[in-house]
């Protein structure tokens, strides 16, 4: 099982890579990034979370997920997720969790 990164790429775009799982996720991605990086974002464009280097995901990851929105909310930003693997849509779409994730 690989941890993942979930860094800024670009002005407020988020390249989501490897594995989020009950065994990789130790923080919200709010708490895991330095003071620097929260105040770089553009409140006026969305963070856009790119999730096509997602290579396994699991009920931890979609909560993971809906923190980020829930915080970027908070903190008044609005978020969209891309390329959202097909077993996490999945796994939300059980769970009743689709509506809780902005997807583009």
């Amino acid at each position: 099982m690989q941890s993942y990164s979930a860094n800024i790429d670009s002005d407020n775009m988020v390249k989501v890579i490897g594995d989020l799982t009950m065994y990789t996720i130790k923080l919200d991605w709010w708490q895991e990034q330095s003071k620097k990086v929260l105040q770089s974002l553009n409140k006026q464009a969305p963070i856009v979370f790119n999730l096509d280097g997602l290579t396994l995901s699991d009920s931890a990851g979609l909560a993971w997920l809906i923190n980020i929105v829930r915080d970027s909310q908070k903190h008044g930003y609005k978020v969209i997720f891309q390329n959202i693997p097909e077993e996490l849509s999945n796994l939300a779409k059980i769970s009743d969790a689709s509506p809780l994730l902005p997807v583009q």
